[in-house]
């Protein structure tokens, strides 16, 4: 997947082995006496990986004009380039006080951006001006 930035990020393998490994303590602990503080340790780490899990980490908001760039007819987010001339819509939107960027029929739907939303009108305009044939989808 090619994304500068990415709200629903994928939990990594690390997470799992965390868990697993907190999970293990936790059991430990139970079973064994002498693990009693290795199950203290799992038993506090397992409900802070479910938060991380289920929330995140917190996510930092970016300027999309650091990520979004068009330069000699190529539309760059991030490290992915698409000729401008096959852009034909684009989605530019506000989403739970953040701003999304999002090339829906390139690369393969994977290209996604979250932003600070107060940047909505200004990249609409700056896609408007330099990516003409593209439609904005809000």
């Amino acid at each position: 997947m090619h994304s500068a930035f990415s709200k629903l990020g994928k939990t990594g393998w690390w997470m799992w082995v965390l868990a697993l490994l907190a999970i293990t303590l936790l059991v430990a602990g139970f079973v064994r006496d002498d693990y009693r503080l290795w199950g203290a340790a799992g038993l506090i780490n397992v409900p802070l990986l479910w938060h991380r899990y289920r929330y995140g980490m917190g996510e930092q908001l970016v300027n999309p004009f650091e990520h979004i760039k068009v330069e000699e007819e190529l539309l760059s987010v991030g490290e992915a380039l698409f000729p401008v001339h096959e852009i034909r819509k684009v989605v530019i939107d506000t989403c739970d006080d953040k701003g999304l960027f999002q090339l829906p029929y390139n690369g393969g739907g994977q290209i996604s951006l979250v932003f600070d939303s107060h940047y909505v009108d200004d990249l609409k305009t700056y896609i408007k001006r330099t990516i003409p044939d593209a439609q904005i989808i809000t």
